[in-house]
């Protein structure tokens, strides 16, 4: 009788898998999102696009690239107190503390995992407005570009990864790197609206635009002629941009995005801020007033968005703050208005100043 009930619930388990076929196996998860469950709507890509910003401010101050460049360049020293060597690994092209470039070459590649999935998925989405999928997809096709450019300033050559899959490549040749950069670059001022400055909401200040395309277009054509000896640069599949387009980029910018100079240059910096006025006689004698961050402010094209709700206590949220002012502020024991501060990662070379 046992046997005949085992057999019997042998029988049921197996006409139960059976019937089931391949749906039983490939069952999609009902709670979870995933790569092809996601990508959907235009607040997922709006989500999607977050994620790819975020890699911008989501490291701290040494691994900046703005910290690194200058700290190997003439202009400044590495600085800190006797226990922070990776400031002085910098300025010497040493690597003795630690990996001082693991971590700003890793949160690249996630940026650029997270703009090569946007690419893929992009056009599954539904928008209301057509313009606004146009402009989060050359902002996706943007981010890869500037990722790379970013990466071969330091690198010189990268891997090149166009796909959102794992890869372990060799660095491409120069050529390649260049040619998929400008790519992107020109897919982005292609596909991106033709959206003047005043027109701009509030909400997209820190997003890419057609003109900050056009920008970045004329780093990378300079950077890539004058450090390879080129006079054109390359484009994927064949072709290339000339001097004359970039020029034309460059004039277009000019005359319609509706950026510009403010009057007064000392405006764009804090320093200037007229709460500052009782404490800094500068700002009060010269009767700055600080310009800020918002759409009053159309000299700004491109910059880091960083939070203000940074603390040491705060490990999610410290990343996201401005640890550049934090690194390189003055290293003294008080408040020097207009400065704060800070951990004198790099004091500047007495020579820039002289020359300056």
């Amino acid at each position: 009788m046992k046997q005949y009930k085992f057999l019997l619930g042998l029988a049921v388990v197996i006409f139960t898998f059976w019937g089931c076929g391949e749906d039983f196996l490939t069952q999609k998860n009902l709670y979870d999102k995933s790569d092809e469950t996601y990508y959907r709507t235009e607040k997922d890509i709006q989500e999607a696009l977050a994620g790819a910003y975020s890699v911008l401010p989501s490291y701290g101050g040494s691994i900046n690239p703005t910290v690194m460049a200058n700290l190997m360049s003439d202009d400044c020293f590495g600085g800190g107190g006797s226990g922070d060597l990776r400031f002085h690994d910098l300025d010497l092209f040493t690597n003795q503390s630690n990996d001082n470039y693991y971590d700003f070459w890793k949160e690249y590649y996630k940026g650029i995992l997270r703009a090569n999935m946007l690419i893929k998925r992009i056009d599954q989405a539904k928008f209301k407005n057509a313009a606004d999928k146009r402009q989060a997809k050359g902002e996706a096709y943007f981010l890869r570009g500037y990722y790379y450019f970013t990466l071969a300033k330091f690198f010189g050559t990268v891997p090149l990864i166009t796909e959102p899959g794992p890869a372990n490549l060799p660095k491409a040749k120069p050529e390649e790197l260049f040619a998929q950069i400008a790519s992107d670059l020109k897919t982005a001022i292609d596909t991106m609206p033709t959206i003047p400055y005043s027109a701009w909401k509030a909400e997209m200040l820190g997003h890419a635009n057609k003109w900050v395309a056009q920008g970045i277009m004329a780093r990378v054509f300079l950077f890539y002629t004058g450090y390879y000896n080129k006079t054109e640069l390359p484009l994927v599949g064949g072709g290339s941009i000339s001097k004359q387009q970039v020029i034309d980029w460059l004039e277009d910018c000019i005359a319609n995005s509706g950026y510009g100079l403010i009057p007064d240059f000392r405006n764009i910096w804090p320093y200037s801020y007229a709460g500052l006025r009782d404490q800094y006689p500068y700002s009060k004698n010269n009767n700055l007033n600080w310009v800020g961050e918002g759409k009053e402010n159309n000299e700004t094209m491109f910059a880091v968005k960083y939070s203000v709700y940074g603390g040491w206590n705060l490990p999610t949220k410290v990343t996201y703050s401005n640890q550049v002012c934090l690194y390189m502020g003055l290293r003294i024991q008080t408040d020097l208005i207009p400065w704060s501060l800070g951990w004198g990662g790099g004091p500047v070379n007495p020579l820039l100043k002289q020359s300056f």
